[in-house]
């Protein structure tokens, strides 16, 4: 325990560093040094993202008891509140209203969104890991893997959370970890580690942990993949990419050969499977109507 709680501290503090660099550091861009710009927001994305991974994969790693993790994740919760309303009272000079807290979580740029990013993270991942109690095989794990790639894709391209994510942004900003702007002092949001991403990235990794699974080979295909995916967002920034469905691919990946099924738990499987298409299809249908 001692080891492993020393591994998660060193990744935690290796991300609150990167972050505060990212926080102080300002560069004079213009238009022609604009690719110096593309090559340093580039190369802080990758650490930041294999620094996220890393906080939640050890995190997820130190085995703590379902019920501790959803107290943590409670504690979490309530610090990234507080923090955000300390920001707020600092921006105003008093004590804030809701409507601008909820204007903080969206434009607060200052030193606090270092602890609050960390703690948005641990929340979910938290989340994850007391959740992660309910999957009693590797078998379970599999099935819940592609439950959340199809719940994804869903989500993405025609269920609720998007639209609603889409009218109120500050929805997102207050539960996800932003990846910041490169170059500017401070710490502006560029795009958000999504709240899912790190609630299902803690689930897998409390479910790598408890099961005996390669922990090192997991963390390495699901922050590679995840990286590239956000690196692709970036570059071709219209597209939609589902990040579970890259998450599950790189769970799918890394266990190869682990998921031993017998054929009736893999027919069993396919059915629930079709089943849950089949029920996610006619909710769009009845929401079009």
């Amino acid at each position: 325990m001692t080891k492993r709680l020393k591994t998660f501290s060193l990744c935690a503090l290796g991300y609150i560093a990167v972050l505060a660099v990212l926080f102080f550091l300002r560069l004079p861009f213009n238009r022609h040094q604009i690719w110096m710009w593309f090559t340093l927001q580039g190369f802080s994305t990758i650490v930041v993202m294999m620094l996220v991974f890393a906080v939640i994969f050890s995190y997820a790693d130190l085995r703590l008891k379902p019920l501790k993790y959803a107290g943590l994740a409670a504690l979490f919760a309530l610090g990234v509140a507080a923090m955000f309303f300390i920001a707020a009272a600092l921006i105003h000079g008093g004590v804030p209203a809701f409507r601008e807290v909820s204007r903080a979580t969206t434009f607060y740029s200052g030193p606090l969104r270092i602890p609050i990013n960390l703690f948005q993270i641990l929340a979910a991942a938290s989340l994850g890991c007391f959740v992660s109690g309910i999957v009693k095989d590797k078998g379970l794990l599999l099935a819940v893997v592609l439950v959340a790639a199809c719940t994804d894709v869903w989500t993405v391209f025609a269920g609720p959370v998007g639209q609603a994510l889409e009218k109120i942004p500050q929805a997102a900003t207050a539960t996800s970890a932003s990846l910041p702007v490169a170059g500017m002092k401070g710490l502006y949001p560029l795009a958000i580690i999504g709240v899912g991403d790190s609630l299902f990235t803690g689930l897998v990794a409390a479910c790598v942990a408890k099961f005996g699974l390669n922990m090192r080979r997991n963390y390495i295909f699901v922050s590679v993949f995840m990286t590239l995916a956000m690196l692709s967002l970036m570059i071709f920034w219209t597209i939609k990419i589902p990040a579970l469905v890259v998450l599950s691919v790189a769970v799918v990946c890394a266990n190869f050969g682990e998921f031993k099924l017998k054929p009736t738990e893999k027919r069993d499987l396919a059915i629930a499977f079709v089943l849950f298409a089949l029920v996610l299809g006619a909710i769009s249908f009845a929401m079009r109507r």
